[in-house]
């Protein structure tokens, strides 16, 4: 083996050690990003509290998966889930309640352009009449919480609820 060679032998060799650091630090990088548990993302879904001659709102917050495709229909979910004992509890109102009928599922969300259109089944009609506006803020308050919605439109088993339409306001 001519000197030549061998030196760029020894040279390769350095070479590879010299980097080694690097690409193992590159590798556990990627690996420990990807193995981490994203954290929740905090939002609040409006719940309503009888006041006076009508209600007010109470914002309860709420954990969602972060980065998933279906973080909407995670947020609509926990708003049909209504409030729970913890959250009466917790916030001292015990009359704490939502307006979404019971049995309501949401069947599907599609969102299109800055309007979020939520699918439910029938029981999304089942409201009494003069609650009609309070159910609307309720649910287009929860929804537009994300910037890039300003619109809600409700739909019961492919009719649309235009009475249930939200609009938010800037």
């Amino acid at each position: 083996m001519t000197k030549e060679k061998k030196f760029k032998i020894i040279l390769g060799i350095i070479g590879i050690f010299l980097l080694l650091p690097a690409v193992i630090y590159m590798i556990k990088e990627n690996t420990e990003g990807k193995s981490q548990k994203e954290e929740p993302l905090k939002v609040e879904v409006f719940f309503l509290e009888p006041w006076k001659d009508g209600y007010k709102f109470t914002s309860i917050e709420r954990e969602i998966p972060a980065n998933s495709d279906k973080k909407f229909e995670a947020l609509v979910e926990k708003l049909v889930e209504g409030p729970t004992e913890k959250d009466r509890k917790e916030t001292k109102i015990k009359d704490l309640m939502t307006l979404i009928p019971n049995g309501t599922k949401l069947i599907k969300l599609e969102k299109e352009g800055n309007t979020a259109n939520l699918y439910f089944n029938e029981n999304i009609k089942y409201y009494e009449e003069i609650e009609r506006e309070w159910l609307k803020e309720q649910i287009g308050k929860t929804i537009t919480q994300s910037p890039d919605i300003k619109n809600v439109r409700v739909w019961a088993k492919g009719e649309p609820c235009k009475d249930l339409c939200y609009e938010k306001k800037e």
